[in-house]
């Protein structure tokens, strides 16, 4: 039997895993699910933790809450015994979805890791790796067995980049056959939150979480560099996971204009900043790819980032915005009083990085290329 005919015979059905309710991973499980979800002989379940509510999901996606533990703190640990009850309705509720292919939407949740050995042995699995190494500041035990748990059960791998992929193959995680690059979906679904909001002049962004590895510290010490040049410059620094005290503290942070918000913010008031934002900035020292450019460019915003991981991937030097070497304030200061002292070139840039966004980084073609692996596996599988 050909995919073509096991498509033709009955449609595919697709169990995508997130376990946790909210963020970035809870908006990727949705916007991928949703684009699954239209496509022809597909039937999507997304099982989702059960509170808070999952949002953003399209009526085509069948929902399958699960009642399990998603909090991330030390306290939580302490009720790790009790928490091990959650785990067989956990695996009941999956087996219920009668799949022909496990999508896991790999996260640190200890309960999705702990049991891809059992879903591998059921289904072919899939799975999305974010991460593919530990980061500087991410050295915890979840972290490392995020990064070998995937590539160690996982039929087959989706990564979002070339170097990713390379990086996988050169520390022997993963063949080649097994891994597929996709790109990372852009979050236009954020620009539903229109407001009154517009662009503040001069106003540079960072935004997610704080991490040694996003390059903060680089950030603080341009800051008075690009203050030098362009004097009104106000830097929003938002992050709801990891403790900014430290940067405050730097000598950077007393000499601009600064506004800290170091706390979860929800999807209206991300849209706010972005919204506000005359560019964004990611500084970082080490990385992958990020939801905070499908972010930006959903609001034509231009980025400025690192030529770290696969970000120079997702970001057109001169294009769609500019690429500079990490650990460098100063190239980073340069860069930023450039386009902030240049209007139309700023704002041609990001209305480019929207336009690019729109071609590349659909969520619709991801899911047509995520579809065409799932029917191989399916049909391995069958034969």
């Amino acid at each position: 039997m050909t995919p073509t005919s096991r498509r033709d015979a009955a449609p595919l059905r697709v169990t995508l895993i997130n376990l946790w309710p909210r963020g970035g991973m809870a908006h990727y499980t949705a916007a991928l699910a949703n684009a699954l979800a239209q496509e022809p002989g597909v039937r999507v379940t997304a099982v989702v933790a059960q509170a808070p509510a999952p949002l953003g999901f399209a009526p085509a996606v069948t929902l399958a809450p699960v009642d399990i533990p998603t909090g991330n703190r030390l306290a939580d640990l302490a009720r790790l015994p009790r928490q091990l009850l959650h785990v067989p309705a956990y695996l009941r509720t999956v087996q219920a979805t009668a799949p022909d292919i496990i999508h896991a939407n790999l996260s640190t949740h200890p309960w999705e890791l702990a049991t891809l050995p059992w879903l591998r042995r059921r289904w072919p699995l899939v799975v999305t790796q974010h991460e593919v190494s530990i980061k500087p500041g991410e050295g915890g035990w979840r972290k490392r067995w995020n990064v070998w748990a995937g590539p160690r059960y996982a039929h087959h791998l989706f990564v979002h980049g070339q170097a990713l992929a390379a990086e996988l193959q050169r520390a022997r995680l993963a063949p080649a056959a097994r891994i597929s690059v996709l790109a990372h979906g852009w979050y236009d679904f954020l620009t539903q939150w229109a407001g009154a909001q517009d662009e503040e002049p001069h106003t540079v962004l960072f935004f997610g979480r704080i991490k040694a590895y996003k390059g903060l510290e680089y950030l603080v010490e341009a800051m008075p560099l690009v203050q030098a040049a362009v004097p009104d410059v106000h830097f929003l620094v938002v992050g709801g996971e990891g403790d900014m005290a430290p940067y405050r503290r730097l000598p950077g942070a007393q000499a601009a204009a600064v506004t800290w918000v170091n706390r979860f913010v929800e999807d209206a008031e991300a849209a706010a900043f972005f919204r506000r934002a005359s560019l964004v900035v990611l500084p970082y020292t080490d990385g992958s790819a990020s939801g905070v450019i499908a972010a930006a460019y959903a609001f034509a915003r231009p980025v400025i980032a690192t030529r770290v991981g696969s970000l120079p991937e997702a970001v057109v030097d001169g294009v769609t915005g500019l690429l500079i070497p990490p650990r460098d304030a100063a190239a980073l200061a340069a860069a930023i009083s450039g386009l902030l002292s240049d209007d139309p070139r700023r704002r041609a840039l990001g209305a480019a990085g929207r336009q690019w966004a729109q071609q590349h980084l659909s969520w619709a073609d991801i899911a047509h290329q995520t579809v065409a692996v799932y029917r191989q596996l399916a049909w391995k599988s069958a034969g």
